[in-house]
């Protein structure tokens, strides 16, 4: 259980930074509740130019201007206050994901976990913890994978029901995304050769029970290597969405 929450604490702050979280539902969430504040502000910006508009009428061409430079003002200081409390929530999360880990490590410990293992982790909790305090969007996220990609390592120490390994295409998905995001091509590629070899690995152990999903993540995986060849940016953040979420579906 500890372990759970020490993996949701990590997709939360991919959450929370906008960036490709394999929680769905909560992603979905999310996006809908920052629609409906920027459907609110619209609104009252948009009742406000209504109230104007006859003034506008009478008072000439410059007026609308000056309306319309306040009303970019508003939506910049909407943008600024939004993004700060994206901040405020990642530094409550990154906080409590340190008192998880620090509960968690003494039972690995007691288990024999590898000593490298632990110590891995929490160098790059460490890393990601700086990386957010110093409002780094960029490197925050890389650095959040990183720490993710220890997590099928530290499944690994339990007898779950299903492997690990689908937990290590979703760091190589989200790693090759990153890198297209970045458009730094060649580690995006290698990451997505690295995703080609975890589920050819993985895909043999499900594709009996799970035909179906098998197809559909399988095709995923080639369209996004179709698009991270054409180094095409915004399909590769689209196309990868897509496999994250047959990632997801197939885990359920």
């Amino acid at each position: 259980k500890d372990l759970e929450k020490i993996e949701e604490s990590i997709e939360k702050i991919f959450l929370e930074l906008n960036a490709p979280s394999s929680n769905v539902e909560n992603e979905k969430k999310n996006e809908v509740s920052k629609d409906n504040k920027n459907n609110e502000g619209n609104k009252e910006a948009k009742d406000g130019n209504n109230q104007d508009k006859n003034k506008n009428e009478k008072e000439g061409q410059t007026d609308k201007n000056n309306q319309n430079d306040n009303k970019e003002q508003e939506e910049n200081k909407a943008d600024k206050s939004n993004q700060q409390n994206d901040w405020t929530k990642a530094d409550s999360i990154i906080n409590n994901l340190h008192y998880q880990w620090n509960n968690f490590t003494s039972f690995a410990m007691e288990i024999n976990a590898p000593g490298d293992l632990i110590d891995n982790f929490s160098v790059s909790l460490n890393n990601l913890t700086n990386m957010i305090l110093k409002r780094d969007t960029v490197n925050s996220l890389m650095a959040a994978n990183n720490l993710y990609s220890y997590i099928p390592d530290l499944y690994m120490l339990f007898d779950t029901p299903y492997s690990p390994e689908i937990k290590r295409l979703r760091h190589y998905t989200r790693s090759t995304m990153l890198n297209a995001l970045t458009e730094n091509w060649a580690d995006s590629e290698k990451d997505l050769q690295n995703l080609k070899s975890s589920w050819s690995f993985y895909k043999a152990s499900v594709q009996k029970d799970r035909p179906e999903r098998t197809i559909k993540l399988d095709y995923s995986i080639r369209e996004l290597e179709t698009v991270i060849n054409e180094k095409n940016k915004s399909l590769s953040l689209i196309k990868g969405r897509v496999t994250l979420n047959n990632i997801d579906v197939l885990e359920k």
